[in-house]
């Protein structure tokens, strides 16, 4: 695996930088995604409910900072083995762990309350009333993008909404790397499922990218 080519600083939205290094890219998207109202509202959102009066609840935020910081540790194991392997990866070894934890920061900046029950919940009431909905907005025309629309609500999915909140809603205008480091499942709605017996059936259970952020994409694999 060549991270010299993986590793970019390109983004959907180009800047002028007067620093323009692949770690200097990566430091812009820790600062957006830490800076960003997206982190804050983790607080928010309760991870596990004790059992115990005394305990303190532990929040989403608190669970990503747990996850961030071994992803830290797991990537810097990582770097140390890679250096062994080939030494001009020294270059790369702090925008690397960026990527890593950033990663492990916002990976569930999209689930729902009650985590993947609500997503189950979500994708049941959308399946059940999203065309009595769009009748009483009188939407009797369907545009070309309205069966797209469908399967990317009906197909919730909170990896795929944490892309949409970064990328669409939050516009934090993140590297490409970074954004490829949040993919969990890469197919979108409307992709076949592959069999469980084939290979990465398991990535390939769940979409994992909205239909609405296909033009990125395709502009991340070239980049």
């Amino acid at each position: 695996m060549d991270y010299h080519n993986l590793i970019t600083s390109q983004r959907y939205l180009s800047r002028s930088p007067a620093d323009g290094s692949l770690l200097q890219g990566s430091e812009w998207d820790r600062e957006s995604i830490i800076h960003s109202s997206a982190i804050r509202r983790l607080q928010q959102k309760t991870q596990v409910f004790p059992l115990e009066v005394r305990s303190a609840v532990r929040s989403r935020l608190t669970h990503s900072l747990e996850v961030q910081q071994c992803g830290r540790n797991i990537a810097r194991r990582i770097v140390a083995e890679l250096k062994a392997q080939d030494p001009a990866f020294a270059a790369l070894d702090e925008t690397f762990v960026n990527l890593v934890e950033m990663a492990c920061l916002i990976h569930d900046l999209g689930n729902p309350p009650f985590g993947h029950f609500g997503e189950l919940a979500i994708k049941e009431w959308l399946a059940s009333n999203l065309e009595s909905l769009s009748q009483l907005a009188g939407l009797t025309s369907r545009s070309e993008q309205w069966s797209l629309l469908v399967e990317d609500l009906c197909h919730f999915e909170g990896n795929a909404q944490a892309l949409r909140i970064v990328h669409s809603l939050q516009q934090l205008n993140l590297t490409y790397s970074q954004l490829a480091a949040l993919i969990k499942y890469p197919r979108g709605p409307l992709r076949s499922e592959r069999s469980l017996s084939q290979p990465l059936a398991t990535c390939m259970e769940n979409p994992g990218i909205t239909g609405a952020n296909a033009t990125w994409l395709r502009r991340c694999g070239r980049g």
